[in-house]
């Protein structure tokens, strides 16, 4: 049988599917897109290139305008918008998988930039737009790496220097920073808890948020090897589901409790980033060019999946960018070249390819914001309209009600 929805105004969905006497088959989450999605322009964002929301609604929007790099706070629903930063002597790189970080209560901000070919974090007060350089405040003078909010104290922050994890309170710069744990491979927050991956056992470990614990959990019951001058990244769930990766070759480790079997297993090579769903059941992971996801926990829901499974999503012979979950976690939205499309997880028969925009250049950036039901697209400046605001949204998903009543 072929079975085909569709809606005035909506791209239609269909799928080819045998029934069987007896069996039920069902599909639950289908998604129409929009044939012209309308895009809204938001504004005061000229020239900019990348944003990052807060915890209360808020965005840091990253500008730059030749050689001037700036950070904007900006309320989208009071329309209101304040520079808190700005520098000539440094850069902001987006390609760099680094992000401005918020803190907790949204009142300072972690900027990552560049210069002379080294990492430089300004720490930003919003309320009075005073800088604190965290290299020069801290009086270390290795490199310092992955600036972290403290979850659980206001104004303190973690940093690895070398493979040593330091703790530090942004709002008292003239206390010297605590060791925490030495020996740190990489590190990350998940709720009150920190863990990290221990450089010289390559087990992961947890402790209290506050990073004062003496008695460190052992996480993952098998090591991986660390190699020597290689860069890890720890990316946790929780204490039964997390996953490494060893950044010069993309190895993806995964971690899942479930799975007695193999507790801590290599699953893909070339891997560039990933991202758990919301209930951690599934894990979304992808190279330069292919997309695919990781089964945490049995998926009882058709199209049935195991535990300890990989589906493959899409795989392109161009570069895909800007991968990221959609709302139901059964969708994944990218960019390919000037193109966002959205692409279904459901393999059954031929899976779904939508196209949601076309623009006049690759997207710089993509952001869903799941709560608000939006999408943000940051795109270039037009050559023929440089001061245009770069910032759209569309409304994804758009609800609709059972016949139009």
């Amino acid at each position: 049988h072929f079975i085909e929805v569709g809606a005035p105004g909506y791209k239609s969905w269909g799928k080819k599917i045998v029934i069987q006497s007896g069996l039920t088959t069902e599909f639950w989450n289908i998604f129409l897109t929009e044939e012209n999605y309308e895009r809204t322009p938001i504004l005061e964002t000229a020239k900019t290139i990348k944003m990052f929301p807060a915890p209360n609604g808020l965005f840091a929007t990253v500008k730059k305008d030749s050689e001037r790099y700036s950070v904007d706070v900006l309320d989208i629903g009071a329309e209101e918008n304040t520079e808190v930063f700005s520098t000539t002597e440094a850069a902001f790189l987006p390609t760099i998988e680094t992000n401005v970080e918020w803190s907790p209560e949204s009142h300072k901000l972690i900027i990552p930039l560049i210069k002379d070919a080294k990492p430089l974090y300004a720490i930003v007060t919003i309320e009075d737009q005073e800088v604190l350089y965290l290299n020069e405040a801290t009086g270390i003078t290795t490199p310092l790496q992955a600036p972290r909010w403290d979850a659980t104290t206001k104004d303190f922050l973690f940093f690895l220097s070398g493979d040593s994890l330091y703790r530090f309170d942004t709002s008292n710069p003239e206390k010297t920073p605590e060791l925490v744990v030495p020996h740190v491979a990489a590190y990350d927050i998940s709720g009150k808890k920190l863990y990290y991956l221990s450089s010289e056992s390559g087990i992961v470990y947890q402790i209290n948020g506050n990073g004062k614990d003496d008695t460190p959990d052992q996480i993952t019951p098998s090591p991986v090897t660390i190699s020597e001058g290689s860069a890890y990244s720890l990316i946790t769930y929780d204490d039964t589901r997390l996953s490494i990766i060893e950044e010069a070759t993309g190895t993806l480790f995964v971690y899942n409790k479930q799975v007695t079997a193999s507790p801590l297993k290599e699953l893909a090579k070339g891997i560039q980033s990933i991202q758990y769903s919301d209930d951690g059941k599934k894990l979304l992971f992808y190279s330069g060019n292919e997309i695919s996801v990781y089964f945490n926990q049995d998926w009882e829901a058709q199209p049935f999946r195991g535990k300890d499974s990989i589906v493959q999503v899409a795989r392109f012979s161009t570069p895909l960018k800007n991968i990221q979950w959609a709302e139901d976690y059964e969708h994944v939205i990218f960019s390919l070249g000037k193109s966002i499309k959205m692409i279904e997880l459901d393999n059954r028969d031929r899976r779904d390819l939508s196209d949601l925009l076309t623009l006049d250049t690759p997207p710089l950036q993509i952001l869903s914001r799941f709560g608000a039901d939006t999408l943000y697209v940051v795109a270039e400046q037009s050559a023929h309209a440089p001061e245009e605001n770069t910032v759209t949204t569309i409304i994804l998903p758009q609800y609709a009600t059972l016949f139009g009543l």
